[in-house]
């Protein structure tokens, strides 16, 4: 058994989101296709004296340390092994912006779960780590996973995407607030067709490492589900990004947060340095082809 683990897990982008109908189980089917990037967190496991499953955080997080989902992981992990007598600190150096459809939650448990792997010497497949993690949260298993995926059912059924598409990505979060649950609750489902021609379209430019019909391609079907105010700041900044040179911009996920594609760094340079004065999380990424990396 190791002291300490220490590993990083990156943010996600949806490049295209399609939601087709909602379950009877509450949930929604969609159809999205999704990336891993270079803004990460950190995350450093450390075994303590019984001090129970602790997480401290260099960021104030608004949930109670129980509700962590970091700290969900760590007891599911623990109960799934049967090595409930083990007792965790979780450290984690936040730098993916919190509640901003970017995933780094989902990050940071999927982290726990493959750092208390290697810290216990449990060696559980990866399909084992992704059962755990649907339990947590639909993108844990992809933060598991990482890179480029296709992602359907309810979005933890997934299909690696092969991908060596060189792209720049500048990530804007403003200060507005979306309720997941209310974007979902609110948009006006698909019904009939469940394919969407974008998703195809999206494939056809990874494959051709195309990084414009990738962008000319870029959706997010819970942009429908926006209020006027959160509409009208979604596409303040999406048509900033485009206007200063972006082939395209989107929302991620359920946002707020909003993202460009460039393929030209000095034009993704000039437009941070231009957007980062009035929006201070504002972020230039690359993609990844992994979603957790032990250090």
């Amino acid at each position: 058994m190791k002291e300490v683990v220490k590993l990083k897990s990156g943010a996600k982008i949806n490049l295209g989101l399609g939601v087709l109908s909602k379950r009877h189980d509450g949930y929604h089917n969609v159809d999205m296709i999704m990336q891993t990037l270079d803004l990460c967190d950190f995350i450093t496991l450390k075994k303590n004296q019984r001090l129970g499953i602790r997480v401290f955080c260099n960021k104030e997080l608004d949930c109670k340390e129980e509700d962590n989902i970091a700290c969900k992981a760590a007891k599911k992990f623990l109960e799934y092994v049967n090595m409930q007598d083990i007792f965790i600190d979780v450290n984690i150096e936040k730098n993916i912006p919190v509640c901003a459809g970017l995933a780094g939650g989902s990050g940071n448990a999927a982290a726990v779960l493959v750092g208390l792997d290697n810290m216990l010497n449990t060696d559980l497949s990866i399909d084992e780590l992704t059962g755990i993690g649907k339990d947590l949260g639909a993108d844990v298993p992809f933060c598991i996973r990482g890179g480029t995926m296709r992602a359907i059912g309810t979005g933890t059924d997934l299909e690696r995407i092969n991908s060596c598409t060189k792209y720049i990505v500048l990530i804007v979060k403003p200060k507005i607030s979306i309720s997941t649950k209310d974007a979902y609750d609110k948009i006006d489902l698909c019904h009939g067709s469940e394919k969407n021609d974008k998703i195809d379209n999206i494939l056809v430019g990874i494959e051709r490492n195309d990084a414009k019909l990738i962008a000319e391609n870029l959706f997010n079907d819970l942009e429908k589900s926006l209020s006027g105010v959160q509409r009208k700041e979604i596409n303040y900044i999406k048509d900033f990004l485009v206007n200063m040179g972006a082939l395209n911009a989107c929302m991620s996920g359920s946002g707020p947060s909003v993202y460009g594609i460039f393929d030209d760094e000095i034009v993704a340079k000039r437009c941070f340095e231009s957007i980062k004065a009035e929006y201070k999380e504002t972020f230039l990424c690359r993609p990844l082809d992994y979603g957790v990396k032990i250090l």
